[in-house]
């Protein structure tokens, strides 16, 4: 059975390490070291990373800010991370579940999130998740791809 929980501050090298696990395809990437270098010890301070547990065995994180933004309080889901074995199982809802229920507790009624236009497996997940496609901002000269943004109302 999964369960989900927050991450502590002894829980720091597991978080990296999961999420090393999750994309240990793209680890050489620039993109890869870019969005790992966000996963640090004040993020897990800030109660801003979710873990998930199989029994004891990490296989999933979730990543996120609560912040105030122009008119309200939003949310932004920066990462949902699943090892490969545990994809398509239920985890990354389950992230996103708890995600949910800790920004709503905080008053927030707006989460955001992005992804590449080429990254299907995410632009599907968000999807599912009741995102809506809320804009675009084009590559800039020394990134590989644009972004594209998601909006949901929570």
């Amino acid at each position: 059975m999964i369960k989900i929980k927050l991450a502590g501050p002894k829980d720091f090298k597991t978080v990296r390490t999961t999420y090393k696990e999750s994309f240990k395809e793209y680890a050489d990437s620039e993109q890869f070291h870019y969005f790992f270098n966000f996963i640090n010890k004040d993020r897990i301070k800030n109660k801003e990373v979710l873990l998930a547990y199989d029994g004891k065995k990490p296989v999933g994180i979730c990543t996120f800010e609560l912040k105030s933004m122009i008119f309200s309080r939003a949310a932004y889901l920066d990462n949902i991370a699943v090892v490969r074995e545990y994809r398509k199982k239920g985890v990354g809802g389950l992230l996103f579940d708890k995600f949910l229920r800790l920004a709503r507790a905080k008053g927030v009624r707006r989460g955001f999130s992005n992804t590449w236009p080429s990254n299907e497996a995410s632009i599907n997940f968000h999807k599912k998740l009741g995102f809506k496609y809320c804009g675009k901002i084009e590559k800039a000269s020394d990134e590989k791809e644009a972004y594209i943004f998601f909006s949901k109302k929570l």
